[in-house]
């Protein structure tokens, strides 16, 4: 019977490669806005199919919405979610967010009303009603549904407005009831949003608001302040760059590969700095259509917010960069992160993967 089974499947494999088809979706369509919404509904796989990519990134395609485009592809979200397509909404709004900006308000007031509250990106910043109703729904569910819980603090950790730190604060000097049902104390679920309250209760940034992004460089001797998987190293980078004065040190910042095997067999020196900057929020969740690799801006955590802690001062360590496996080599799955401690002078990587 096996033998059987793999003649067959190299019977159904041979006839899909002397049968399958380019096909372009996209065929005479130049407008980015109908261009995105064919991005968000693609057709259904079929194995004698290979559907064509959309003309340009999606990222590019948003970049070139205008004002009354932008407002429709929030309309166009709505009526996703009134249809029940509630992941497809959640994805364009996730994109009007790290791509354009957007205010996705009235989208974010349907996702709470229906306790979609997930990614929890989606409120990055959201206005003072958005926090409201978020606080108004919190004070209902906590101490009786701790999955819920868990989503609305994380919410609003994302919203990190002056209101979210006090409230933040208050929880750490005192911690309510309901916190007992948590795995971490309330307070800590800032780290999600990329911040953390410091010791007078204030907010304490975790990731850097200048971000650039690392692109392929096919010529090996591409001049770059960043030098990209050396030997040894994730990052070297040039204290001297006026580019990366943000990151607080005029030396160079080495970042070694601490899980060095997990690297082994990626190009090396294989990305370069982009010239020019870009939202720090533009690969804000590892489910936007772009690519990750960076340095600066803020993480696009696989898994759970994992910052290191400084060995000198035992303070957190903020976010400088990293590296997406796939921006190098196609498939290949997981990021590095790199940490400093401009103080200290003390440097970190750590690896995530699904």
């Amino acid at each position: 019977m096996p033998c059987v089974q793999a003649k067959e499947r190299q019977q159904r494999e041979a006839h899909i490669r002397a049968n399958r088809r380019n096909v372009d979706p996209y065929d005479g369509i130049d407008d980015p806005l109908a261009l995105l919404k064919l991005v968000h509904s693609p057709p259904k796989p079929d194995p004698l199919i290979r559907y064509l990519p959309p003309p340009r990134k999606p990222a590019t395609l948003y970049a070139e919405l205008d004002s009354g485009q932008i407002a429709a592809m929030v309309r166009h979200a709505h009526s996703l979610l009134k249809k029940g397509d509630i992941h497809k909404a959640q994805d364009i709004a996730a994109c009007l967010l790290a791509f354009v900006s957007a205010d996705i308000s009235s989208l974010l007031q349907e996702l709470i009303r229906v306790e979609e509250l997930r990614p929890e990106f989606l409120f990055h910043r959201a206005a003072p009603k958005i926090r409201n109703l978020l606080t108004q729904h919190l004070a209902r569910v906590a101490g009786h549904d701790r999955l819920l819980t868990d989503k609305l603090l994380s919410a609003l950790a994302w919203v990190e407005d002056e209101r979210v730190v006090e409230l933040f604060a208050g929880w750490r000097a005192q911690p309510p009831s309901w916190a007992s049902d948590l795995h971490i104390p309330a307070h800590q679920y800032a780290r999600e949003a990329g911040w953390e309250l410091s010791s007078d209760g204030q907010r304490r940034n975790l990731y850097h608001e200048i971000c650039y992004p690392l692109i392929r460089s096919d010529a090996a001797t591409s001049a770059s302040p960043v030098t990209v998987l050396t030997d040894a190293n994730l990052f070297e980078l040039d204290g001297t760059s006026e580019v990366l004065a943000f990151l607080g040190r005029r030396q160079p910042i080495v970042v070694p590969i601490t899980e060095a095997n997990l690297g082994g067999g990626l190009p090396r020196r294989s990305l370069i700095l982009a010239n020019t900057p870009r939202s720090p929020w533009h690969a804000g969740m590892d489910s936007l259509p772009t690519q990750y690799s960076q340095i600066g801006g803020h993480p696009t955590w696989v898994q759970d917010a994992e910052y290191p802690t400084c060995g000198a001062c035992n303070q957190t360590m903020p976010f400088i960069g990293q590296i997406s496996c796939e921006d190098i080599e196609p498939h290949r799955e997981g990021i590095f992160y790199a940490f400093l401690c401009s103080g200290c002078a003390m440097t970190a990587s750590t690896y995530q993967q699904t």
